[in-house]
C-alpha cells in the first residue's frame, strides 16, 4: 500500500500538467496558418496559375510563328510517249512582321518582369487578408470569454435578488432585470457563435489549414513608426510594380505601331515543269493594308499607357506620400483609442461592477446602479474589441500601401 499512495499523488500532480500542455498544444498560432496558406492555399495556386498566364504571353509575343510548306502534285492525265509529265511544285514561306527583328523580345521580357511584380503583390495581399481573418477571429474569441464573464455576472446577481426577493428585501422587478440581462446575453452568444463560424470559415477558405482550429493566440502587433522613411517611394513594390506596367505599356504601343506595316512572308519555291524543267524561285508576299492597319490594337494600348502613366505619376508625387503618412495617422489613432479602453475605461469600469456588487451584497448599493455599471462594462469591451479590429484594418491597408508588414 506504501508504493500505491506516491504513484496515486504523482498521477494527481501530473495530470493537471498535461491538461494544461494538451489544451496549449490546441492553440493555433498565426505563423502557422500563414506558413499553412503560403504552401497549400488555393489562392497561391491560382497565383501561380496567372504568373504562368502572363510568361507564356510573354513566350508567345516573342516566337515566331510557324513557316508554312506548300507542295502540289500533279501527274499526267495523258501524254504523249513514255516521258515522266508529272509536275512538282513546293514552295516554304515565313510570315515575319517588322517587330520580331527586336522589338517583341523587350516586351516579352517586360511582361515577364511586370508579371513576378504581380505575383509578389498578390502574395502580400493574400497574406494580410489571412492576418484581417485570422484577427477577427481572435476578437470573436475575446468577445466570447467577456459574455461569459458577463452572463456569469448577471446570473449571480439575478440569484442573490432572487434569495433577497423571497426573504422579503427585494421587489420582483430587480430580480427580473437581472435575469433578462442574462438572457440578453445568452441571445448574444448564440449571435456570435454564428459570426465566429464564418470567420473561421474564412479563415480556412483562405488557409487551407488542415487542422480543426481551437483557441488561437493572440495577433501580434508591431509598435508602428511615427513617421514614414523620406525615400518612401523608392522602396514601395506598388510604385515598382506601377513603373514595371508603364514601361511594358510604352512598349506595347512601340509594338502596336509598328505592327501598323502590313505583314511579309519570304518564299522559297521548287517546280519542275511535265517537260522537265526545273525552277529554283525567290520571292515575298505583302499583305495589303487597305482596311486593318492594326488601329483596334493601337487604340487599345494608347489608353492603357495613358492609364499606366497617370498611376506611376501619382505613386512617384507627394500627395501619394501624404497618402501613406495620412494612413498612418490614422491607423495610431484608432490604436491609440482602443488602448485608452483597454488600459482606462475598462479596468475602471471593472471595478466598478466589482464595487457596485459588493455594495449591494452588503445591503448599501443600488442594483441599478450594479446594473448600469455592468451594461457600460459590457458596451466598452465591445467597444475595445471594435477599434482593435478597425486599427488592425488600417495596419492592413498601410503594409498593402508599404509593401511589408506593420
Amino acid at each position: 500500500m506504501k508504493f500505491w499512495i506516491p504513484t496515486i499523488l504523482l498521477c494527481l500532480l501530473i495530470a493537471p500538467g498535461r491538461a494544461a500542455l494538451a489544451e496549449h498544444r490546441q492553440q493555433v498560432s498565426y505563423d502557422q496558418i500563414l506558413a499553412q496558406a503560403l504552401t497549400a492555399s488555393p489562392a497561391i495556386v491560382q497565383s501561380d496559375a496567372e504568373l504562368a498566364a502572363m510568361l507564356a504571353e510573354g513566350i508567345a509575343v516573342a516566337t515566331l510563328p510557324n513557316p508554312e510548306l506548300q507542295a502540289e502534285i500533279r501527274p499526267a492525265v495523258a501524254s504523249r510517249g513514255t516521258a515522266d509529265r508529272t509536275e512538282l511544285a513546293a514552295s516554304i514561306s515565313q510570315p515575319l512582321r517588322l517587330s520580331y527583328f527586336s522589338l517583341r523580345g523587350e516586351v516579352s521580357r517586360a511582361i515577364e518582369r511586370a508579371a513576378r511584380a504581380d505575383q509578389k503583390l498578390a502574395i502580400l495581399r493574400l497574406t494580410q487578408e489571412i492576418r484581417l481573418a485570422y484577427g477577427k477571429l481572435w476578437a470573436l474569441d475575446e468577445r466570447r470569454t467577456e459574455l461569459d464573464q458577463a452572463k456569469g455576472r448577471a446570473a449571480r446577481v439575478a440569484r442573490f435578488l432572487e434569495e433577497a426577493t423571497k426573504k422579503g428585501l427585494m421587489g420582483a422587478a430587480e430580480s427580473a432585470l437581472f435575469v433578462a440581462e442574462q438572457r440578453r446575453l445568452e441571445a448574444d452568444r448564440l449571435g456570435l457563435e454564428a459570426d465566429r463560424a464564418r470567420a473561421e470559415g474564412e479563415l480556412l477558405r483562405l488557409s487551407s489549414y488542415p487542422l480543426p482550429i481551437g483557441q488561437i493566440a493572440p495577433l501580434p502587433l508591431p509598435d508602428l513608426p511615427k513617421e514614414l522613411a523620406p525615400d518612401l517611394q523608392q522602396s514601395l513594390p506598388e510604385v515598382e510594380r506601377a513603373t514595371l506596367m508603364l514601361d511594358l505599356a510604352k512598349t506595347q504601343v512601340d509594338l502596336a505601331r509598328k505592327d501598323s506595316f502590313p505583314r511579309f512572308a519570304p518564299v522559297i519555291g521548287y517546280e519542275r515543269t511535265g517537260e522537265g524543267t526545273q525552277y529554283v524561285g525567290l520571292g515575298v508576299t505583302f499583305e495589303l493594308p487597305l482596311f486593318d492597319r492594326n488601329q483596334a490594337e493601337r487604340l487599345k494600348r494608347e489608353a492603357e499607357q495613358r492609364a499606366a502613366a497617370a498611376k506611376t505619376a501619382y505613386l512617384k508625387s507627394h500627395t501619394f506620400e501624404r497618402e501613406a503618412a495620412l494612413v498612418l495617422g490614422s491607423a495610431r489613432a484608432v490604436e491609440a483609442q482602443a488602448a485608452a479602453y483597454r488600459q482606462n475605461v475598462i479596468p475602471t469600469l471593472l471595478h466598478a461592477v466589482e464595487s457596485h456588487e459588493k455594495l449591494l451584497r452588503a445591503g448599501q448599493g443600488a442594483m441599478l446602479q450594479l446594473w448600469q455599471s455592468q451594461k457600460e462594462l459590457y458596451e466598452a469591451q465591445a467597444k475595445y474589441l471594435e477599434l482593435w479590429s478597425e486599427a488592425l484594418a488600417r495596419r492592413v491597408e498601410l503594409t498593402v500601401i508599404l509593401g511589408k508588414e506593420m
